[in-house]
């Protein structure tokens, strides 16, 4: 089950609650070089933060502060999210500025310095989540960066309203439910930098249907029944034109729903949470339906068997000199007849 953790000045020393807004933006965002200064005397800030899967969401609550950064250390590789939910914050990030209101999201790059104000109060979501989870290899992310999005309509409001409602529900949510989550929310933020930068294209346009394709999969793939014709079917278009949609990405449609698969399987191995579920009973989790194909291709994607993953294994062997072998390099479980 998820949690929040709560960080507040309410009952702490105005000449305290510096230092503490201070080094707790820096733990929770990896921040070195960080400088604090006070706009307005006292400062008031409240942090409450969580984690679903590989995300980290904060609600920051506060007024009468400014920080100054410079790169992350430990989230090297991450991007930050931030979503102005009330009054008004003002950033300096990459060299450009943005005063930014409610209903506007923007993206940050962890690897350069950033500034944050908050003078006359603000209530600001902030998302820490992996590069290549959001954006792929191939986007420019300079296009991105301080780069207003809405969400007071269309896909940006319900990204806005779903991360919300997410925060809410933390603490009841069932930790066998947080990659799905995660991986609905990192969709939904594609979605919404999609229909913002590709409006009337007809390239984004297949962007926009790629990503419902994948949100629809990933959706469902717990379903053994999960193929590319219910895929066709729920999306009201042909098999052939799913796979043109597809064509640009690494892996073809069979690849991904069972690599996805794959990686959920492996994810929930290497979780201590999980240590008392079976192999068997984790694989049939999501989709699979023989434990003999299931082995096979896990194997061959991950270059050691299931087994060796597991969050209690002492000798773990993930590849070729006890390094994550590299799924490229293995034949997908499509190859092996397991595909849909």
């Amino acid at each position: 089950m998820g949690s929040l953790r709560l960080v507040s000045t309410d009952n702490v020393n105005p000449s305290e609650r510096a230092l503490l807004i201070w080094d707790t933006l820096r733990n929770l965002f990896g921040r070195t070089g960080s400088h604090f200064f006070g706009s307005t005397w006292p400062a008031v800030a409240r942090f409450e933060y969580g984690n679903i899967g590989d995300i980290r969401i904060c609600k920051l609550t506060g007024s009468g502060y400014g920080c100054e950064f410079t790169r992350a250390s430990g989230s090297e590789g991450c991007l930050e999210i931030s979503i102005e939910l009330e009054g008004t914050a003002y950033f300096t990030h990459a060299g450009r500025r943005l005063v930014q209101p409610p209903g506007q999201w923007t993206v940050f790059d962890t690897d350069k310095p950033f500034a944050i104000q908050a003078p006359q109060g603000s209530e600001t979501l902030i998302l820490t989540l992996p590069r290549e989870k959001l954006l792929g290899s191939r986007c420019n992310l300079d296009e991105l960066i301080l780069r207003p999005f809405p969400t007071a309509i269309g896909i940006g409001k319900v990204v806005c309203d779903f991360i919300s409602t997410v925060v809410g529900e933390l603490p009841k949510l069932g930790s066998r439910s947080e990659p799905d989550l995660a991986d609905t929310v990192c969709h939904l933020l594609r979605l919404s930098i999609v229909e913002s930068l590709g409006e009337g294209d007809g390239r984004s346009h297949r962007e926009f249907l790629r990503e419902r394709i994948k949100a629809y999969i990933l959706s469902d793939l717990r379903n053994p029944e999960l193929s590319i014709d219910q895929v066709a079917a729920a999306l009201h278009c042909t098999k052939r034109y799913l796979h043109k949609v597809f064509e640009s990405e690494s892996a073809s449609l069979s690849d991904y729903i069972w690599q996805s698969r794959l990686d959920r399987c492996r994810n929930e191995l290497l979780d201590a949470k999980h240590k008392d579920r079976s192999v068997t009973d984790i694989a049939f989790s999501w989709g699979f339906s023989s434990s003999a194909h299931f082995s096979t291709a896990f194997k061959q994607r991950f270059g050691s068997p299931p087994s060796y993953h597991r969050a209690d294994e002492p000798n773990r062997k993930l590849g070729t000199g006890g390094h994550p072998a590299d799924p490229k390099d293995h034949a997908s479980p499509v190859q092996l007849g397991v595909g849909p």
